[in-house]
């Protein structure tokens, strides 16, 4: 791998004692929900990050999918086209919006073939949901 470039890890997590010692004054606190004060810091905070008035925290990166899918006025009918290679929360996104996921097929680096989506569009597709496996971008410009 170039210097240059940051390696994601897939499994290790990147936490620092501050992560750590957050949680743990939550768990003491045993008001862990998404009202909870730690819950709401944290929303402050990414909200500040990103450059929004508001953001939302969920309980899986499934649901967030999910609420990113419905924000966008997917519903019954609509297709959203996915790559073979996800996990299941990707599709499952999509039919929980009673629409239909499309399946393109990936390269050999697990990240949908942007060659062959085109093929997949239809009046009824609403969304390209890409997955950027391993910590390998999809190549979003195409």
């Amino acid at each position: 791998m170039p210097k240059n470039k940051k390696y994601i890890k897939v499994c290790e997590p990147d936490i620092t004692q501050k992560e750590i010692d957050y949680v743990a004054k939550a768990v003491k606190e045993t008001h862990i929900s998404s009202t909870a004060k730690y819950t709401n810091l944290f929303k402050e905070k990414f909200a500040e990050k990103i450059g929004v008035k508001h953001a939302v925290a969920v309980n899986s990166g499934g649901s967030a999918l999910f609420l990113a899918l419905w924000a966008l006025g997917v519903r019954k009918g609509d297709e959203v086209i996915v790559p073979t290679f996800t996990m299941v929360a990707t599709a499952n996104a999509v039919v929980h919006c009673v629409a239909k996921p499309v399946f393109v097929d990936c390269e050999e680096n697990g990240n949908i073939d942007v060659s062959k989506i085109e093929e997949k569009i239809t009046s009824r597709t609403k969304a390209i949901m890409p997955v950027h496996i391993y910590g390998h971008p999809c190549d979003m410009d195409e």
